[in-house]
């Protein structure tokens, strides 16, 4: 009986082992993964971007927000939409009968001016408001 307790120990000692044996080879492969990819975007990955952001073939891109009483993140997310790095782009925040200080909020921040582009139709709701951004979109 105790030659039996000795095999199963040692069987277990041996799956141990294993466990940890292969457990370390994963977080060492893992590791230089992580360093080599790091490594690699750092020096391919502006290097293969930046002749794509140069060329002409690149569509202008038109971002549409509707902004509805948004007077408490408006000016972050504005800005992380101007932010993006795209070539041309242009970001339209559509002004859906705000009852807060959403519109004005914008305007002292970004120093916006009324648009001489106007919408086809006075709009209510998300989806038209969206709309009406899209008609005054260039991209």
């Amino acid at each position: 009986m105790t030659t039996f307790y000795h095999v199963i120990n040692v069987i277990l000692d041996v799956i141990i082992v294993y466990a940890f044996v292969s457990n370390v080879n994963y977080f060492v492969l893992m590791s230089l993964g992580f360093f080599v990819l790091r490594a690699q975007r750092s020096t391919e990955g502006s290097v293969e971007r930046d002749p794509l952001f140069k060329s002409r073939l690149m569509p202008a891109i038109s971002i549409i927000a509707p902004a509805h009483n948004e007077e408490l993140s408006i000016v972050q997310s504005t800005r992380s939409m101007l932010q993006l790095e795209y070539p041309e782009h242009e970001v339209i925040i559509v002004n859906d009968g705000s009852t807060d200080r959403t519109l004005q909020l914008l305007t002292d921040e970004f120093h916006l001016f009324r648009s001489s582009r106007q919408p086809l139709h006075n709009s209510s709701g998300e989806q038209l408001a969206a709309l009406g951004g899209a008609a005054l979109s260039r991209g």
